[in-house]
C-alpha cells in the first residue's frame, strides 16, 4: 500500500510501528502539545519572546500532569499501525491524517450514493413513519 506525500505528491512505503513506537509518539505528541499551547499563550501576552517563555512553562506544565501518559496509552491502543514518511521532503503522517476536504468529499459521496439506492429510501420512509414524522404535513402545518 503505497500514499502520495500530501506536501510534494512523492509515492512512500508505509513504516510498520510497534506498540512501543506508537506509545512514544503519542507522549510525545500530547506533550508537546502542551508546549505549543504554552509557547502560544505567552505570545499573545509578550510577543516573541513571551512564546518561548510560554513553552518552556507548557513543557513543564506537560511533565507534571498524567496527560502524556493518557496520551501515550491512548495511541498505543487505538494509534494507526502504520506511518509514512516521505523521502523527499521528510513530512511524517498516518492513515488516519486524511485532510478534511477529503474526508467531506467522501461523507458527502457516500451520502449521495446512499440516498440514490432505494433499499435507503424505503428504510428512510419505514423509519419516519414509525417515528411519526411526516416531512410533507410538517411543512404544511407551518404554512
Amino acid at each position: 500500500m503505497k500514499k502520495k506525500c500530501p506536501k510534494c505528491g512523492t509515492w512512500c512505503e508505509p513504516q510498520k510501528r510497534s506498540i512501543i513506537q506508537k506509545a512514544g509518539d503519542g507522549y510525545t505528541k500530547t506533550k508537546d502539545s502542551f508546549a505549543k499551547l504554552g509557547e502560544n499563550i505567552g505570545e499573545k501576552i509578550g510577543g516573541k519572546d513571551g512564546g518561548t517563555i510560554g513553552r518552556m512553562v507548557g513543557d513543564s506544565i506537560g511533565d507534571k500532569t498524567p496527560a502524556p501518559y493518557i496520551g501515550a496509552a491512548s495511541e498505543a491502543l487505538i494509534g494507526d499501525k502504520f506511518v509514512f514518511e516521505c523521502p523527499q521532503c521528510g513530512h511524517k503522517w498516518t492513515l488516519g491524517e486524511e485532510t478534511p476536504s477529503k474526508i467531506r468529499y467522501f461523507v458527502e459521496k457516500t451520502k449521495t450514493s446512499m440516498e440514490e439506492k432505494p433499499i435507503f429510501r424505503t428504510a428512510n420512509r419505514w423509519l419516519n413513519e414509525r417515528l411519526g414524522f411526516n416531512p410533507s404535513q410538517n411543512s404544511e402545518s407551518e404554512e
